[in-house]
């Protein structure tokens, strides 16, 4: 096998694991502030808030489809709807985080959402399809 299959192939193995593709259960937080070298940031609060698993267990999708080719990325294809805010505004979310529970557990992976959103009481946040962008650094 050449070292760019090797390389392919592990960057297949990479993102299906942190996107948790092959079973493994994994969330979607929210972030105030970027989160640090030792994996912790400020997660939003606000009543309501919960992370979102990335597998919908109603409609047996999952966010992110099995990695195919190589073109060192995953692109979400579904929608990600976080719970509804109810009774205040939640706190500005300017980042989001993969991690591998649903309170506490490591961080895999994160990235900037801009602009940052304020979610209003009574409303939802949602990632549209292919909003969610996994990459594998290349050379």
């Amino acid at each position: 096998m050449s070292d760019y299959a090797v390389s392919y192939k592990l960057q297949e193995h990479i993102l299906e694991w942190i996107a948790g593709v092959n079973g493994e259960t994994r969330y979607m937080a929210l972030s105030v502030d970027k989160p640090n070298a030792n994996g912790t940031f400020t997660e939003v609060t606000g009543t309501g808030y919960a992370r979102a698993n990335l597998y919908d267990s109603i409609s047996g999708t999952h966010l992110f489809p099995q990695y195919t080719g190589n073109s060192g990325y995953l692109a979400s294809q579904r929608i990600l709807s976080f719970a509804q805010a109810t009774g205040s505004n939640w706190t500005q979310a300017n980042y989001w985080a993969i991690m591998t529970a649903v309170t506490g557990g490591d961080l895999l992976t994160w990235n900037r959402i801009y602009p940052g959103v304020i979610v209003p009481n009574s409303e939802y946040f949602t990632l549209p399809v292919g909003e969610v962008i996994l990459r594998c650094p290349t050379q």
